[in-house]
């Protein structure tokens, strides 16, 4: 185990994992489930690859004028327990009104 996965474990207290995963959002599309509820992930990162802004939410109802904003080129927002509460843990969705690429990084306890 390296320094990072150590400190990782001991910051949860249980050893984790990162899994990593890109979803296309099409533009002005329905938004798109893109994380599936978990209830050991700890932490997610989104990052926006694409030129179009991106919106993230706790729900479906994300859209044009709701939901945290991802900035287009490299915007970023991320949830962890430590100052999220349970949030990571759930559903999260995307939606983009010209469409866009995220890419997501997500620590999960095993």
């Amino acid at each position: 185990m390296g320094a990072a996965a150590e400190y990782v474990a001991r910051e949860y207290g249980r050893p984790c994992e990162t899994r990593e995963v890109a979803v296309v959002l099409v533009a002005a599309a329905a938004p798109v489930q893109v994380l599936p509820n978990d209830p050991n992930r700890m932490a997610w990162i989104v990052w926006n690859l694409g030129a179009g802004a991106a919106q993230v939410g706790p729900t479906s109802a994300v859209g044009a004028l709701f939901g945290s904003n991802v900035a287009a080129a490299g915007g970023m927002v991320g949830a962890s327990v430590r100052e999220d509460g349970e949030l990571p843990s759930r559903v999260l969705w995307g939606f983009s009104t010209v469409g866009t690429t995220l890419y997501i990084l997500e620590t999960v306890a095993l």
